[in-house]
């Protein structure tokens, strides 16, 4: 199944541009840009199917001696360390590229699209989700009403 792909990245990696004209130079790298996009998008699929849509917090108490009070660890998306360490990345890189694929599957889905198509970016998504993520209920994918109820924005 990624034999194809692997083939193509192989092949764009053997090109060697300084030998192509300048046109056949420039397609070459807006090639390798729309695989980075499709790539991006293909990866934001990939770590919301092992992350879920919704951040997971696991709240812990931890009991107390004679001398302090119970402490509560709060937890937040446990699965993003495991994902740091198979990407090899930091925890905290891994947390932010989860949030991100979120937004992209979930509430800027047409923007996932743009991106698997190749026509923006993996820096536009970057940028629009990091905006995105500053509006009030965007990474968890709800809005509140006047009345603060929650709606889902998106299903899973």
């Amino acid at each position: 199944m990624l034999a194809p792909v692997l083939d193509l990245l192989d092949e764009i990696e053997a090109c060697d541009p300084g030998l192509l004209s300048a046109d056949e130079a420039l397609t070459w790298l807006a090639t390798a840009q729309q695989c980075q996009s499709r790539l991006a998008a293909i990866e934001a699929r990939g770590l919301v199917a092992i992350a879920g849509t919704v951040r997971e917090i696991l709240e812990v108490t931890v009991p107390s001696d004679e001398h302090h009070r119970d402490r509560t660890l709060r937890i937040e998306d446990a699965i993003a360390e495991e994902v740091a360490a198979a990407l090899r990345i930091a925890p905290r890189t891994a947390r932010s590229r989860i949030d991100s694929a979120r937004q992209l599957v979930g509430p800027l889905k047409p923007m996932h699209d743009e991106l698997l198509a190749g026509n923006i970016t993996v820096g536009h998504a970057a940028a629009i989700a990091r905006e995105a993520a500053r509006l009030p209920r965007a990474v968890d994918g709800t809005a509140e009403d006047a009345d603060g109820v929650t709606d889902p924005v998106y299903a899973e």
